[in-house]
């Protein structure tokens, strides 16, 4: 939900349940809601922005380090993995890193 108005997401993400977390593919969110992120699975990174150009992004899941405006910080080892072709991000972090919340309805 962002602010009072909730976004629908116009395609299925594929997400799996890991314990109490929900793990989301993170090139499939990407594409969802149109981030300017580009996603390499197999190398397991990403890089662009969100919302303006000055709001960097960068990932690399095999360090579990994600860089956003510049701040780096770790990430726990729980909220991301590397499965096949998918990096999958739990909602919680992506929560954090872009100030939004998942609302299931």
């Amino acid at each position: 939900m962002v602010g009072k108005d909730y976004i629908s997401l116009k395609q299925d993400i594929y997400t799996v349940k890991r314990d109490n977390r929900l793990m989301i593919s993170f090139s499939d969110f990407c594409m969802a809601t149109d981030l300017a992120i580009s996603v390499n699975s197999t190398q397991g990174t990403a890089g662009g922005w969100f919302i303006r150009e000055d709001q960097t992004f960068s990932l690399d899941a095999q360090k579990r380090e994600v860089t956003i405006m510049g701040k780096t910080t770790q990430i726990d080892p729980k909220d991301i993995s590397i499965d096949g072709n998918e990096i999958l991000v739990s909602s919680t972090e992506l929560e954090k890193w872009f100030s939004f919340s998942f609302d299931y309805i």
